[in-house]
């Protein structure tokens, strides 16, 4: 159902961040395509952009994915953006 990028060779590690309604779309990520590898590195950014504030979640996520050409590479951008939430456990 589309074509999908299938990785053969790479250095380094791939961080991807899952929303509560991604995880039914997790089936083999040896192969993705390449609109989920910018939504997922995307996520993954939101989410330790909020434990670097110090939150302990988000609501209200949004993404939007843009697809361009830039001479013979098609690229695609990833925006997320969220509310943080912070728990308050005093009483």
């Amino acid at each position: 159902s589309g074509y999908y990028w299938i990785y053969d060779s790479f250095k380094g590690v791939a961080r991807y961040g899952f929303l509560a309604n991604d995880y039914g779309k997790v089936d083999n990520y040896s192969d993705i395509s390449p609109e989920d590898m910018a939504r997922n590195i995307a996520i993954y950014r939101l989410i330790n952009a909020c434990k670097v504030a110090g939150g302990d979640g988000v609501i209200e996520p949004i993404v939007s994915t843009n697809v361009g050409q830039q001479g013979n590479s098609i690229v695609f951008k990833t925006t997320v953006s969220a509310k943080i939430i912070k728990l308050n456990t005093d009483k």
